[in-house]
C-alpha cells in the first residue's frame, strides 16, 4: 500500500455523536457558537456532516435564522444528501440531540475522535514507510517521522490562527460598553473603590495575583472580592486548598452580615439569627460554586473551569493558593509553580473568566519594609504571567499606617493601567475589609496609640 493511502477502516469515529453535535447547533444558538469555535469541517468523519457544519456556520455568521426548515432549504442543491430527503435528514439531526445544553460536550467528543484519527493516520504512514524504505538514511527517516508527528499534533490543536479583522465587531462592541461605563468600572467591581479605580474592575481573560505573608488576610481579601461579585450577580467558582467548606461558609456569612466569626465558631448565634438568615438568603440567590476537595492539580483546575464555564457561564475563579496546586511539570518547585501560573493564565484566557489566585511571599520578607515583586515565592513565573499583582501588608514601619487593623494594598504590577497603593481597614472578627472612609473610626487593636499622620488620601499614588 502506498504511503498516505487511506486504511480500509479509519476509525475511531461515531456518527451518532456527530449527529448530536449538529442537532445541538440547529436548536441552540449558544451551543452553535461554542461548537463553531472548537471544530473545523474536517473534524467530522461523514462528508454529509462536514457539508452541514459548513452551511450552519455560514448561516450563523450572516445572522440568518436557523431551524429545521431554513437549514433544509439551504442544503438544497448538494448532491451528498438526496434532494427529496433533506427535510428528513435535518429532522434526524435534531432528534439525535437529547439535550441541546450538552452540545459542547458532543463537540468535544467529535474533536477528540478527529484528533485520534489524525494520530492514527500519522502512525499508519510511519509504519508503511518503514516497511517500504528499509534502506533509507536514518537521518532523513527521523526528520520525516518528526515532521509527520508534528503535523498530526498541529492538526489536533484548536483554532489558533485567525484574521485580526475578524475581531472588529467585538472590538467596537467592547468600546461601546466601556463608553457606557463613563470611565467607571468596566468589569466586576471588587468593592474597593481605589482598587477598582486602577483596574476598572476585574476583567475576564486576566490573571490577578493577591500576594501576602502568612496570616495577613489574603484569603479573607479574596473572599471579600468573591462575595461582592456574587452579590452583583456574577457567577463565581472557588478552589480553596487550605480551608474546608465550613470555614468558607462561615467566612462568607460573616462578611455578608457582620456577625463575629467567633460566635459562629462557638454556635452562640441566637442574637444573630436574623442576620444569619439574611446572609443565607444572599448565598442561596447567588451563584457561588465550591470545589469540594482540598487537593487539586493545575490540570484539574483547568478542566473544572472549562466544564463549569459551559454549565454556569462563569465570570470569576478564585484559587487559594498557588503554591498548593499540584503540577507534574518541572524538576523542581520553581518550575512546578511556573507551570501552575501558566496554567491559570491559560484558564483565564481559554474560558474567558477573571482568575484571582493567591500567592505567598518568601519567608524572608519582614514587616519593616514594603514588599516588591521579587518577594513573591517562586517569583519569576508568577511575575511574568500575572496581569495584575496586588500585595497586602499589615503593620510594619509605615508612617501612614495608623493602627494595627489597617492593611496596605499595593498594586505592584498592572499591564493595563496605573500602579497605586492605598489603605484598607480589616476587621478580623467579621473577616471583612472596608474602604477607609467607610470604616468605624475606632481602632480594633485596644491600647495601640494612633500615629499622627496626614490624611490617608495623599498616600494613594499612581505610577
Amino acid at each position: 500500500m502506498a504511503v498516505g493511502a487511506k486504511p480500509k477502516k479509519l476509525s475511531p469515529h461515531n456518527l451518532e455523536v456527530e449527529r448530536a453535535a449538529l442537532g445541538a447547533m440547529i436548536t441552540s444558538e449558544r451551543a452553535r457558537a461554542e461548537i463553531i469555535s472548537m471544530l473545523e469541517p474536517e473534524d467530522f468523519y461523514s462528508e454529509a456532516h462536514q457539508i452541514t457544519f459548513l452551511v450552519i456556520s455560514a448561516m450563523h455568521i450572516t445572522g440568518e435564522p436557523i431551524d429545521g426548515v431554513t437549514l433544509a432549504d439551504s442544503l438544497k442543491g448538494d448532491d451528498k444528501i438526496p434532494g427529496d430527503k433533506k427535510g428528513l435528514y435535518v429532522h434526524t439531526l435534531i432528534s439525535s440531540c437529547p439535550a441541546a445544553a450538552q452540545g459542547p460536550h458532543y463537540g468535544k467528543l467529535v474533536k477528540k475522535l478527529s484528533q485520534l484519527r489524525a494520530i492514527k493516520r500519522a502512525a499508519y504512514d510511519i509504519f508503511v514507510r518503514i516497511e517500504e524504505e528499509r534502506r533509507e538514511d536514518m537521518e532523513k527517516l527521523r526528520a520525516w517521522v518528526r515532521g509527520r508527528i508534528e503535523k498530526a499534533i498541529a492538526t489536533c490543536g484548536d483554532k489558533r490562527i485567525v484574521k485580526l479583522s475578524d475581531y472588529t465587531e467585538d472590538f467596537n462592541r467592547d468600546l461601546q460598553r466601556r463608553g457606557n461605563s463613563d470611565g467607571g468600572v468596566v468589569g466586576m467591581a471588587t468593592g474597593f473603590e481605589k482598587l477598582d479605580r486602577c483596574l476598572s474592575g476585574l476583567q475576564k481573560g486576566k490573571l490577578y495575583v493577591i500576594a501576602a505573608r502568612t496570616s495577613v488576610g489574603k484569603s479573607s481579601f479574596a473572599l471579600n472580592i468573591l462575595s461582592h461579585a456574587a452579590g452583583d450577580g456574577f457567577s463565581c467558582l472557588l478552589f480553596s486548598l487550605e480551608e474546608d467548606w465550613f470555614e468558607i461558609y462561615k467566612k462568607i456569612t460573616s462578611i455578608s452580615c457582620e456577625v463575629d466569626g467567633r460566635d459562629l465558631e462557638s454556635g452562640k448565634v441566637d442574637i444573630h439569627r436574623e442576620k444569619i438568615k439574611k446572609a443565607q438568603d444572599m448565598i442561596g440567590k447567588s451563584s457561588i460554586y465550591y470545589y469540594r476537595s482540598m487537593t487539586a492539580s493545575i490540570e484539574d483546575i483547568k478542566a473544572r473551569v472549562r466544564e463549569e464555564s459551559y454549565k454556569h457561564d462563569l465570570d470569576l475563579v478564585v484559587v487559594d493558593y498557588m503554591q498548593l496546586v499540584a503540577s507534574a511539570d518541572g524538576d523542581n518547585r520553581e518550575q512546578r509553580v511556573a507551570s501552575v501560573a501558566r496554567g491559570l493564565k491559560q484558564a483565564a484566557a481559554e474560558s474567558n473568566v477573571a482568575v484571582v489566585a493567591l500567592s505567598q511571599f518568601n519567608r524572608n520578607v519582614g514587616e519593616s519594609r514594603k514588599p516588591t515583586l521579587s518577594d513573591l515565592r517562586e517569583s519569576g513565573a508568577i511575575e511574568q504571567d500575572a496581569d495584575v499583582v496586588v500585595a497586602l501588608s499589615r503593620r510594619g514601619d509605615y508612617d501612614y499606617i495608623r493602627h494595627q487593623c489597617q492593611i496596605e494594598a499595593a498594586i505592584l504590577k498592572n499591564r493595563s493601567g496605573p500602579l497605586g497603593r492605598f489603605l484598607l481597614d480589616f476587621k478580623a472578627r467579621y473577616t471583612r475589609f472596608y474602604n477607609v472612609a467607610e470604616s468605624p473610626a475606632k481602632p480594633e487593636a485596644a491600647g495601640r496609640t494612633e500615629r499622627k499622620t496626614e490624611p490617608e488620601q495623599q498616600y494613594f499614588k499612581t505610577g
